[in-house]
């Protein structure tokens, strides 16, 4: 349906994946929200800190392991999701290039392709791992 609406570039794609990933990002977020004790909220409040302060300095830190987390494993989810939009109705991408070695009996070239969107979800996980070190120093 959205390939319909937007057409068969990147955006119909993108779209693809959002649409895909958004909701099980936002289960995990309000899950991480209600998870915070509300007794954390206590002595902040007391101080007459603003909403966005409590959010900035309470919500926020509490949430983003967890948030973190859920982007590592959409992480997964979204690779396959590319890899599936770009075998329809495409003549370029990765996912192409799997199924058409696949369909050219080049087993070679289907596994290469297979091993690169492998080693990009690697990569983009190891980026994901660095930055919570980086961000989320009280859970190292």
């Amino acid at each position: 349906m959205v390939m319909l609406l937007f057409g068969l570039g990147d955006s119909s794609k993108i779209i693809i994946i959002v649409l895909i990933l958004i909701f099980q990002i936002i289960v995990a977020v309000r899950d991480a929200v209600f998870n915070i004790p509300s007794g954390t909220y206590d002595s902040i409040r007391s101080l007459g800190a603003s909403r966005l302060q409590i959010f900035i300095h309470i919500t926020l830190p509490a949430i983003l392991p967890e948030l973190l987390t859920s982007l590592r494993l959409s992480l997964g989810t979204a690779l396959s999701i590319l890899f599936f939009a770009e075998g329809y109705g495409t003549q370029y991408g990765i996912g192409y290039y799997i199924l058409d070695a696949w369909s050219r009996i080049d087993y070679i070239g289907m596994y290469a392709g297979i091993v690169v969107i492998s080693l990009l979800g690697f990569a983009l996980f190891i980026v994901i791992d660095i930055f919570a070190e980086v961000v989320c120093k009280w859970k190292h």
